[in-house]
C-alpha cells in the first residue's frame, strides 16, 4: 500500500468582532442578571429573570463554542479534507479539494499566484489561523462550475503530500 496520509490542525484566532460578540453576550447576561435581582426581585418576578439568565448563560455557552473554530486538512492521496472544529466538539466539513484538478498551488507572494490572488471575482474560503505564524497558500481549486480561492497554512510535510500528488501544481521556489 502506498497511500499517503497528511494531516494538520490550525487554530484560528478570535478577531475583533468575535471578541465584541463574546462582550456584547457577556455584558447582556450581567445587566439580566442585575435586572432580576433588584427589579424583578421586588415586584416578585425574581423566578422570570433567573430563567432568563440561565437562558443568556447557555447563550454564553453557545457563542463562545461556535466563536472557537479550529481547521482540520486531511491530505489522502490526491483529497484534500477540510473540516472546521467548533469548541473542540463538533465538526463540520467544509470542503473537499481534489488536488490533481487544482490549478495552482502556491505561497500567496509566489509570481505564479499573485494574479490570482488578486482576482475579484472568484469566490473566496480563508482556512487560516490569521496569526501569521506560518506561511499562507493559496489553491486555486474547482468550485462547481467555476474556480475558487482557498487560503490556508501548510507546512513542510503537507507541501510534501501536495507535491507528491500533484508535482506540477506546487509553486513553491521563486
Amino acid at each position: 500500500m502506498n497511500e499517503q496520509y497528511v494531516e494538520k490542525l490550525v487554530s484560528r484566532k478570535a478577531d475583533s468582532k468575535i471578541i465584541l460578540l463574546r462582550a456584547l453576550v457577556l455584558a447582556a447576561v450581567f445587566f439580566v442578571l442585575y435586572l432580576s435581582i433588584f427589579f424583578l426581585g421586588t415586584l416578585g418576578l425574581l423566578a422570570y429573570g433567573l430563567i432568563a439568565v440561565f437562558l443568556l448563560c447557555w447563550l454564553v455557552y453557545y457563542v463562545f463554542m461556535m466563536t472557537s473554530v479550529e481547521y482540520e486538512f486531511v491530505l489522502v492521496k490526491n483529497e484534500l479534507t477540510i473540516d472546521a472544529i467548533y469548541g473542540k466538539n463538533k465538526r463540520k466539513n467544509k470542503q473537499v479539494v481534489d488536488i490533481s484538478k487544482c490549478e495552482v498551488i502556491g505561497p500567496t507572494d509566489h509570481p505564479h499566484v499573485i494574479g490570482y490572488h488578486k482576482a475579484a471575482k472568484m469566490k473566496t474560503f480563508d482556512y487560516t489561523s490569521g496569526r501569521g505564524e506560518e506561511p499562507v497558500y493559496l489553491l486555486v481549486a474547482p468550485y462547481g462550475a467555476e474556480m475558487c480561492k482557498v487560503y490556508m497554512e501548510m507546512d513542510d510535510r503537507m507541501l510534501d503530500g501536495m507535491k507528491m500528488a500533484a508535482p506540477g501544481k506546487v509553486k513553491n521556489e521563486k
